[in-house]
């Protein structure tokens, strides 16, 4: 009888162990955050895809941000873009630009050429000031095409 319940018992606690699993990743994947919004918004307008994070989103999901880095190279004149900041769509290489605080749109950098272990833009491609993301642009990608796949492909 002893046996019987401490098997019972371990099969709810299994059962319980998955519920809570079930859970938690209900609401990371289709919760909201800590000021109420969804964990982020894609928008398309004018062409351009706008996905729209918090700082807490930013952090919570691992982006990083930050300007691209000039290079002062009389021969290679512009600024360079470390390679995890790249992503590839349709064959044509991309990066993410933040717009404005927690406002992010995706740009071809066709116009760049690979160095060391990154690309190089021309000095006129940025905004002065304006900042890329370094890491976690593939999720970016991701988050941006997610609408576009169909329940039955899931």
């Amino acid at each position: 009888m002893k046996q019987t319940a401490l098997k019972l018992s371990k099969k709810m606690m299994g059962i319980a162990a998955a519920i809570i699993l079930i859970f938690v990743f209900f609401v990371l994947h289709h919760g909201k955050n800590g000021e109420g919004e969804r964990r982020s918004r894609v928008a398309t307008q004018n062409g351009l895809t706008e996905i729209v994070l918090s700082e807490n989103e930013k952090a919570v999901n691992g982006i990083k941000t930050g300007p691209p880095q000039p290079l002062f190279d009389k021969n290679q004149p512009g600024f360079f873009v470390p390679g995890s900041a790249v992503v590839w769509n349709e064959g044509k290489p991309w990066i993410y630009l933040e717009e404005k605080e927690g406002h992010f749109v995706r740009r071809e950098i066709a116009q760049s050429r690979l160095f060391k272990n990154g690309r190089v833009l021309p000095q006129d491609f940025f905004l002065k000031d304006q900042k890329i993301v370094l890491q976690g642009a593939q999720a970016f990608l991701s988050e941006e095409f997610a609408g576009e796949i169909s329940e039955d492909e899931e």
